[in-house]
């Protein structure tokens, strides 16, 4: 197997697409937004210091998921796919993963977001598979608020990329590529290094950017400046605080 592996926030994508779906559900629900966008930002700036409570933040994430009925969601997902997602898709990520979709790559999308959200996600680039949390669902299809096996973050996503080549009975790939922007994923980059792969630093946080240049890995960008602004411009918009 030659694997291609890509993270998918601010590296395919120059949005956080679990935080803005929860923006989306918000807006589509009428809830007062206020309590819900307080722990999402808090969660987002653990995460930029390095140091999210992974479960905790999961907990919170399936916790808000399973307040929902299962059809509002597929409805509201469905969506979000088409008037946030695919038209915020940069063009140098779609050829990205084409590039390797037609040398016969098999293509995985690792990310912390959870699968509900980013399996729609994945098909819109046409990727084989996504190695991603996987909430666990009711009989009728609701979802209980717990996650079904580990969350895939930091080591986690190793451990996600190891059990899709067990599942065909390989120890490692014939060749691998992986893209990501952040540190968070430095567990990954070293298992890619370590079996002889390609790293690449996407839009890469100062940090990342500092160790792909000292460890000869390289960097591209996949969006620019303005691309961030029109996301930053919906995801504000799309919540306001009652009274407002």
């Amino acid at each position: 197997m030659q694997l291609a592996v890509f993270d998918l926030d601010h590296t395919l994508l120059p949005l956080d697409t679990g935080e803005v779906w929860v923006r989306w559900l918000l807006a589509a629900s009428g809830r007062d937004p206020a309590p819900v966008v307080r722990e999402t930002e808090r969660f987002t700036r653990e995460y930029r210091a390095g140091v999210i409570d992974i479960d905790e933040f999961m907990a919170f994430q399936l916790g808000f998921l399973a307040g929902f009925e299962r059809a509002f969601l597929d409805r509201c997902l469905a969506e979000y796919i088409e008037r946030v997602v695919r038209p915020a898709v940069p063009e140098a990520s779609r050829r990205l993963v084409e590039e390797h979709r037609r040398e016969g790559h098999y293509t995985a999308l690792c990310t912390a977001t959870y699968s509900y959200v980013t399996r729609p996600v994945a098909a819109l680039f046409g990727i084989d598979t996504v190695l991603a949390s996987r909430p666990l669902e009711n009989p009728d299809g609701s979802f209980t608020g717990t996650m079904q096996g580990p969350a895939s973050f930091a080591q986690g996503k190793v451990e996600f990329v190891k059990n899709l080549l067990a599942e065909r009975g390989l120890e490692r790939p014939e060749a691998m590529w992986f893209y990501s922007d952040s540190c968070a994923d430095l567990p990954l980059f070293e298992l890619c290094a370590s079996w002889g792969g390609v790293n690449t630093a996407v839009n890469a946080e100062p940090a990342l950017e500092a160790i792909a240049r000292r460890r000869g890995w390289r960097e591209m960008r996949t969006f620019d400046a303005q691309d961030l602004a029109r996301v930053d411009a919906l995801r504000e918009s799309l919540v306001r605080p009652r009274g407002n």
